[in-house]
């Protein structure tokens, strides 16, 4: 596992990036090289410290935005989102819909007992609070894989650290 830790989001990516240019794989994926890490992780020890400023591109703040009401609602359609991407428009399924939308894949299907995952995360927090880790599966059972234009991420983790009272 590759874990790159900071205190803000900027401070943990940049230290991903360098390893990135410095020690990433090589690969060929449709006709384009790229590096890549796998297996990693940004361990961030203050999260309001999460935009970043860059003298080429800083942080999409009305991108962000959106992209968060996009997942808070658990849409997965592309009309809302690319208003503000167009680059959604590239991955999107014959139905208008993209995989990756990931608030659709958390706050949306009903399963573990009649829980979407986060009611799920949020339950077992509170039944047991001393365990800090607990994952979000982005994967639904009733997808057909083959069928898949592009995937980013399989499951997501979120710990929690410290526990205040």
């Amino acid at each position: 596992m590759h874990t790159y830790k900071g205190t803000s989001f900027a401070e943990a990516y940049q230290k991903s990036l360098i390893d990135l240019f410095d020690n990433g794989d090589l690969c060929e994926t449709r006709g384009t090289t790229s590096k890549e890490l796998l297996n990693v992780s940004l361990e961030i020890t203050d999260p309001s410290q999460c935009m970043y400023t860059n003298m080429t591109r800083s942080t999409q703040t009305k991108y962000i935005a959106a992209e968060l009401l996009w997942y808070y609602a658990g849409r997965n359609d592309v009309a809302f989102i690319s208003k503000y991407a167009k680059f959604w428009e590239q991955i999107q399924n014959p139905n208008g819909t993209v995989n990756s939308a990931y608030g659709n894949l958390i706050f949306k299907p009903k399963s573990l007992g009649g829980l979407t995952q986060y009611e799920w995360a949020v339950a077992s927090l509170a039944k047991d609070r001393t365990v800090d880790r607990r994952y979000f599966t982005l994967i639904r059972q009733n997808i057909n894989i083959t069928e898949i234009k592009i995937l980013f991420v399989q499951c997501m983790e979120f710990s929690i650290l410290d526990i205040i009272n």
